[in-house]
């Protein structure tokens, strides 16, 4: 007997892991988002889950009056963080957690679909 099976059970096991779709779009890291579990059912929509945020770096001209036509002469490059927000259809990857919580672990596609503030 492994330490694992004498662990109390809150419930029997299932599935933990579930290609899913965003039914909403966020527009802020806190805000929580709802997903569709196809294979599960496309009846219920699992509410206020957690999602995973991902980020892209962005070169950014912060020189005053740098010319935006090439000139290098007076521009100063730096390179700045932005999140990245899944959309409503982005299909994903959910887990649930041992109190039967859906999280989202990662999305999809790899491209810039909304820029956050």
């Amino acid at each position: 007997m492994s330490i694992i099976e004498d662990l109390p059970r809150k419930s029997p096991p299932m599935q933990r892991i579930w290609q899913g779709v965003f039914a909403s779009s966020p527009t802020s890291q806190e805000q929580l988002v709802d997903v569709f579990l196809p294979d599960f059912s496309m009846l219920h929509r699992w509410k206020r889950c957690k999602w995973t945020p991902r980020f892209t770096e962005v070169q950014v001209n912060v020189a005053e009056g740098a010319d935006t036509m090439g000139d290098t002469e007076g521009s100063h490059m730096i390179t700045v963080l932005q999140i990245l927000y899944p959309v409503r259809g982005n299909p994903c990857l959910c887990v649930f957690d041992n109190d039967r919580i859906v999280w989202v672990t990662q999305w999809w596609p790899y491209q810039i679909v909304n820029i956050g503030h």
